[in-house]
């Protein structure tokens, strides 16, 4: 279960983008001397077509695993899977024994509805509403929203800063179904998430980024 997201320009994503270099810092103090690795694994580089050519743009991944060992899974609640994310019913097959499906592996999503009071002539504003829906609504160039966590765990006798994901939440699908109608013509200035097919990460243009070459973008970000 993963998502990648793109700024597009996005003052708000940048913002995000220096949160989560300060958020490694952080971690990074309270961690054995040398131990966390320099690579910070959910950020990365995005090479995006535009009117000039190309240009770098910074990603954010987030994900989360479907199963979680039952030896680490003592203190957490135990689901069924939710079935829109396996049509084939291959995780449902997984042994149970070994690995489980928790509370903390659930991803919920949702769609975002803007209210109001058709029966008012004055177009009354209710307040927005966040319906759950099934993952498969989300499409390359969705603009959405994502909750997340951010952990450190061990991993082969180092430490690594992780973002797992929470939920996502569809803002805005207008511009897919614009560019799915005129797969032809570009849509200018189009702001979206990069969410690749199935519901997987749009990477095959992305690589992780270094702590320095992050700290650097941020850097650039408020220049």
């Amino acid at each position: 279960q993963s998502v990648t997201l793109t700024e597009l320009g996005s003052s708000c994503f940048d913002q995000t983008v220096e949160n989560c270099c300060h958020t490694y810092s952080m971690f990074s103090r309270y961690t054995p001397s040398a131990k966390m690795l320099p690579v910070l694994e959910f950020l990365g580089n995005h090479s995006a077509a535009t009117d000039g050519g190309t240009e770098q743009q910074v990603t954010v991944t987030a994900s989360s695993r479907f199963f979680t060992p039952v030896k680490q899974s003592s203190s957490l609640e135990t689901m069924n899977i939710n079935t829109e994310i396996d049509l084939q019913g291959f995780l449902a097959k997984v042994d149970q024994t070994k690995f489980v499906h928790t509370d903390d592996n659930t991803v919920d999503y949702y769609v975002l509805t803007k209210g109001s009071d058709e029966k008012s002539t004055t177009q009354r504003l209710m307040p927005h509403r966040y319906t759950p829906t099934t993952p498969i609504i989300f499409q390359i160039g969705d603009i959405v929203e994502i909750q997340t966590s951010m952990t450190c765990i061990p991993v082969k006798g180092n430490f690594m800063v992780k973002l797992l994901l929470r939920s996502i939440i569809l803002l805005d699908g207008s511009l897919t179904m614009v560019r799915y109608h005129k797969v032809s013509s570009p849509v200018p200035g189009a702001h979206g998430a990069t969410l690749g097919g199935n519901n997987r990460p749009d990477a095959s243009h992305s690589k992780p980024c270094s702590t320095s070459e992050m700290v650097e973008t941020a850097q650039s970000i408020h220049r």
